[in-house]
């Protein structure tokens, strides 16, 4: 799994702004509305080519072989 950073950068006018890494598509966007809520309203919400890509989920089933 990726690495997951937030940055949030309140400006002098307390403007806020996020910056949301390692997450992508719908994810991404549930996030920064859940973190939205806790820090205030969002006003412009502009999203990286990261955004469109799709999350990818690996998984192995392993099962033992009766002998």
């Amino acid at each position: 799994m990726a690495k997951q950073e937030l940055e949030i950068i309140i400006d002098e006018n307390g403007e806020i702004q996020m910056d949301i890494k390692g997450m992508k598509g719908k994810k991404c966007l549930d996030f920064a509305q859940m973190v939205a809520k806790a820090v205030g309203e969002l006003k412009d919400k502009k999203v990286k080519p990261e955004f469109y890509q799709q999350e990818v989920e690996l998984s192995k089933d392993l099962r033992a072989k009766n002998e």
